[in-house]
């Protein structure tokens, strides 16, 4: 499988995951903390989006990640699931900053554009 044809599987999920967390964290909060939790949602999304563009920018390392490497990256996105879910027991309307800046930081790096580069051996 290519690069291209991940990020074209990666890009619909991501989206669904940002837009199933921000549609998350808004519902489950009580009505009269709502509208903050929205506005610091909103505010971490820009936030996070930002930092997702200037981070996905970065060149990529010549030689391919190996399986445990993807392994390894997948442990931790499961324990950042775990802090989030904490952090939205515990935060209250602050978790929507939370979540606004892991979502736009996934839509930030969808978004950027690699600098290119020697393609190497791929």
């Amino acid at each position: 499988m290519t690069r291209g044809s991940e990020l074209g599987v990666a890009r619909p999920v991501v989206l669904a995951v940002a837009l199933l967390a921000a549609l998350l964290v808004v519902v489950t909060r009580p009505a009269d903390v709502r509208l903050a939790t929205l506005g610091l949602l909103a505010l971490g999304l820009v936030a996070g989006a930002g930092l997702g563009l200037v981070a996905g920018r970065r060149p990529r390392p010549a030689r391919p990640r190996a399986t445990v490497e993807r392994i390894n990256d997948g442990a931790f996105v499961v324990v950042l699931t775990a802090l989030w879910g904490l952090a939205m027991w515990r935060l209250g309307p602050w978790a929507g900053l939370v979540t606004g800046l892991g979502a736009g930081f996934g839509v930030g790096l969808l978004l950027a554009r690699r600098p290119r580069g020697d393609a190497g051996l791929a």
